[in-house]
């Protein structure tokens, strides 16, 4: 009988039999290796630019928070780098031949589990981190962060001794004794179950990120329009929450099916790599966020595009008194420009009374004094002068009248 054995071509015999006594399909099968790449590939993408833009805004004053999220982006681009070499195992068990079935493939298992679990914990500390940098002056807030903190790294610190144990083999033991060990139904049960505990508290954590940062939002001193735009920069923690709930639905299959353990697996991995890069994207939100604003919409290119749209539109002429101002003084800002303490929304326009065009030889726009045409108005705030152009307008009717145009 052992002679007959070297014969077998096990890259010709399936891992499991098929479920319905079909023949197994090793060439074209139902597979998830496209998804995986393509969803690994955009993910990657995201995260780099991210990261890359906070990194960049942030350099003459990197944080805690920054050097922790460069370590879980570098942690994570393992972890997908990993998945998309298991690309090909993205299918049902029964059309994956028994050859594929190496000691190189138990050993990327073990290290994308470990990598996923660092790379958790260090891209939702983070978040943690920036919380600190931005919310908390506030002691109670201070509190809750670092409650969230701790969370954070007794639950994904949990990866290395499960991992250790149940993923590798043990001490004086070979990775080839690692199948049969991997093949006790008991024993998987109890990393499965773990694995269950460990979707169910990221889902916790992640709704924990999302609420906490709500109740100081509302109650910012700022306009209607702002506190909005900050809850929906901020609500982007949301995704988490998703990304999370749908890794542990596929964690679920895993024990309920068991033996389609790697397609179950593959579906659970592109969960997991969209979770944990979605936490890397909401903790460099902030500063993406200023960098849109102040480099993007405020430079000089985007200024020049933006007037030009607008001359367009306008014909290269305005024919009726208008002030386009915005609040001054500049307010002081936090990290990220946001506001590190309550300041009025200061406006400069023209009342009624200050934009009248009067019937007759002479017309004055009131701004506070008497001005002639093309007179400019300046206001001074907190040593600024801004200045700014006044137009009139004069209408000839049967009727010497004064009325508002």
């Amino acid at each position: 009988m052992a002679s007959l054995l070297p014969r077998v071509d096990l890259c010709m015999v399936p891992t499991v039999p098929p479920p319905d006594d079909s023949p197994p399909n090793f060439d074209n099968p139902e597979s998830l290796s496209t998804a995986t790449i393509a969803i690994a590939s955009v993910m990657i993408f995201l995260t780099t630019l991210f990261v890359g833009t906070r990194i960049w805004i942030n350099w003459q004053n990197l944080k805690w928070s920054d050097y922790f999220t460069v370590i879980a982006y570098l942690l994570q681009t393992g972890f997908s780098g990993i998945i998309v070499s298991l690309h090909q195992y993205g299918r049902h068990l029964w059309d994956i031949p028994m050859c594929w079935m190496t000691t190189s493939y138990l050993k990327r298992i073990y290290a994308h589990s470990l990598l996923f679990g660092l790379a958790l914990l260090f891209s939702k500390a983070a978040i943690f981190l920036l919380y600190l940098e931005i919310f908390g002056t506030n002691r109670r807030t201070r509190l809750l962060i670092w409650v969230g903190l701790v969370l954070t790294v007794l639950l994904y610190s949990t990866f290395i001794p499960f991992t250790s144990v149940y993923n590798a083999p043990a001490a004086g033991q070979s990775w080839d004794g690692l199948f049969a060990r991997i093949a006790d139904l008991k024993r998987a049960q109890v990393i499965l179950r773990w694995s269950l505990a460990i979707g169910a508290g990221s889902i916790l954590l992640d709704f924990y990120i999302f609420i906490l940062p709500i109740p100081i939002l509302t109650k910012l001193h700022v306009s209607k329009i702002k506190r909005l735009q900050l809850t929906a920069l901020f609500g982007t923690a949301l995704l988490g929450v998703v990304a999370s709930i749908v890794a542990l639905a596929y964690r679920v299959y895993l024990i309920t099916d068991p033996l389609d353990s790697t397609w179950h697996t593959a579906a659970v991995d592109i969960a997991n790599m969209i979770e944990n890069d979605v936490a890397i994207i909401v903790g460099s939100m902030p500063a993406f966020s200023h960098f849109l604003r102040e480099r993007v919409a405020g430079g000089s290119l985007w200024k020049s595009v933006s007037s030009a749209w607008k001359s367009s539109q306008t014909g290269g002429s305005t024919n009726r008194a208008s002030i386009l101002g915005r609040s001054w003084p500049p307010s002081s800002k936090g990290p990220y420009g946001l506001r590190s303490r309550p300041h009025s929304e200061e406006g400069f326009e023209l009342t009624s009374s200050q934009q009248g065009i009067i019937e007759g030889s002479t017309a004055n726009a009131y701004a506070g004094d008497s001005l002639s045409s093309g007179q400019r108005v300046g206001q001074e705030v907190g040593g600024i002068v801004r200045t700014v152009d006044i137009f009139q307008q004069v209408q000839h009717q049967p009727e010497p009248t004064h009325n508002l145009v």
